[in-house]
């Protein structure tokens, strides 16, 4: 009886496990589309030149692509842009990079 218990147990252990594990490559394919889907928005306002710079920093640094497909994406949205040239793609860089470093160290 109780080894019976024991394979019941484990396989609904099993069967969650698989479940969330399912779950979560679907929320990861959601966010994977979702993030495609707001590149190509974005990639429609930027310049051949800024296209190959975000290309270069997805490929080094995917995470700080996604930050900065973020922020392209809210200033779209706001209509705050409409077309970004290499030099503006660099300074929006620049002020991203300014608030990330921006720390002051006090002696006493």
């Amino acid at each position: 009886m109780s080894d019976e218990l024991e394979e019941l147990k484990k396989k609904r252990l099993l069967e969650a496990l698989q479940k969330q594990q399912s779950e979560a490559a679907e929320e990861q394919a959601r966010l994977e589309q979702q993030i495609r889907a707001l590149e190509m928005i974005v990639k429609r306002v930027l310049t051949k030149e800024a296209v190959e710079r975000y290309s270069n920093i997805k490929a080094v640094d995917p995470q700080r692509a996604v930050l900065i497909l973020a922020v392209l994406g809210q200033l779209i949205e706001q209509k705050k842009i409409t077309r970004i040239d290499d030099a503006q793609f660099k300074e929006l860089l620049r002020e991203m990079s300014a608030e990330k470093h921006d720390f002051k160290i006090k002696r006493k």
